[in-house]
């Protein structure tokens, strides 16, 4: 069985250079987002199994101090060895992405509304996902 070609795509979030404490109160303010926005949780299910995978790769794209635009590529373990949960997986790329921004002084600027993950074809293994922002 393949891993799925997108991932979180009902997700609504916005990442950034925010680190956050633990993973309860990264859920709490995911599902604190939701109802803001929609006004219901109901497309934020966080126990449900993102994918089944003990490793994943993300790929984002961001811009250095200098305005140069570069792709890092974060290398992500689940907790079980098995599978992430959808939580598990956000909170990770999030968590990631917001680590190297400061770590590297970088800037995701406008483009920083997650709209979900895609797989990148043909990329081995693990299976490399690219994150998908909108502005």
């Amino acid at each position: 069985m393949g891993v799925p070609e997108r991932l979180l795509s009902r997700v609504l979030w916005a990442c950034d250079s925010t680190r956050w404490p633990d993973r309860a109160a990264f859920d709490a303010a995911v599902r604190q987002y939701h109802l803001d926005i929609v006004k219901s949780d109901e497309r934020w299910t966080p126990d449900a199994v993102a994918v089944r995978a003990p490793v994943v790769r993300v790929g984002f794209m961001c811009w250095t101090d200098d305005d140069q635009q570069i792709e890092p590529v974060l290398t992500l373990k689940a907790d079980d060895g098995q599978a992430f949960t959808n939580l598990e997986l956000l909170h990770k790329v999030c968590d990631g992405i917001a680590a190297y921004l400061v770590e590297h002084k970088c800037a995701l600027y406008d483009h920083h509304f997650f709209e979900g993950l895609g797989l990148h074809q043909g990329a081995g293994e693990p299976p490399l996902y690219h994150v998908w922002f909108g502005s």
